[in-house]
């Protein structure tokens, strides 16, 4: 296995390693303050986006694109997309993206309400 390959594989792990420890400091941030706001420049959108396309093997993808066009009809949150449907959030961003999107958002809810989108 070339090492260019071996490395950016780590890479992406790293980040999804990060990500999880970084998600987990905040929750007990906010289970000792709950008057704690996370106060990063990266918003939770831009961190779902990205954590999905790592998982997709494609850390190379910009998701800029399409967390404007998610903030264009205002959500502005993950809290926005649960409930939203595979097609409903594949209006916005790639369809295999739309469907592992929905798959952390399954992950991170206990009701699996669906939304039309329309």
């Amino acid at each position: 296995m070339p090492i260019h390959i071996i490395r950016d594989e780590l890479k992406g792990r790293a980040k999804i390693r990060a990500e999880k420890l970084r998600k987990k400091a905040y929750l007990e941030r906010r289970k000792l303050d709950p008057g704690f706001r996370d106060e990063t420049n990266t918003s939770s959108i831009t961190t779902l986006l990205r954590t999905a396309a790592i998982n997709l093997d494609r850390n190379d993808l910009d998701v800029t694109i399409y967390e404007e066009r998610l903030e264009k009809d205002l959500f502005n949150d993950p809290v926005h997309l649960k409930g939203r449907s595979v097609e409903c959030l594949s209006r916005y961003m790639p369809l295999r993206l739309a469907e592992e999107v929905y798959r952390l958002l399954l992950d991170t809810t206990e009701e699996e309400v669906q939304y039309d989108c329309s």
